[in-house]
């Protein structure tokens, strides 16, 4: 067996065994099948990140940002830290001004820790932030890779919805 299957044989395995399902091409929530409808997402421990268009969730409650608060996070959340500057040059990329900069992360802040997640940026020195999350059901705060979400899915009511 080349190296190139064995590898796929432990990342199936490792799929598995992560989500309970037998069959590595399901959904890790809900034992579905992955279609083509559905979209990949990044999951933080308690965070799920979708990106066309940006939303976030955690632990399952759609958090309330805005569009440029959702996106802003996504950016962060995509590499786990981001520079002062990049942050700037995001923000300038998606029509927001420079000087909104701690504005935009006061509000993620605030709106992250009045739902009861803990603070979502952690300060590096001056220049950067990192992303902090609140670990998941089974105490992981680690990425996990290849997450898909049935698109539609998104557009339903936010579960704490009143």
């Amino acid at each position: 067996m080349s190296v190139q299957n064995q590898n796929r044989n432990v990342f199936e395995k490792a799929v598995a065994s992560l989500s309970g399902v037998p069959h590595a091409c399901a959904c890790p929530h809900c034992g579905q099948p992955a279609g083509d409808d559905d979209e990949p997402v990044l999951k933080r421990g308690a965070i799920v990140v979708a990106f066309d268009p940006p939303t976030v969730w955690w632990r399952g409650c759609h958090v309330p940002l805005s569009p440029t608060e959702a996106a802003t996070y996504a950016f962060i959340a995509r590499r786990g830290r981001a520079l002062v500057t990049e942050i700037d040059e995001f923000l300038d990329s998606i029509g927001a001004k420079r000087a909104t900069r701690p504005l935009v992360l006061g509000y993620i802040r605030r709106k992250m820790v009045a739902m009861g997640a803990c603070e979502p940026f952690q300060r590096l020195g001056i220049y950067a932030v990192r992303l902090q999350v609140d670990p998941d059901e089974r105490g992981v705060t680690s990425p996990v890779i290849g997450l898909k979400q049935p698109r539609y899915a998104r557009f339903s009511p936010p579960p704490n919805a009143r």
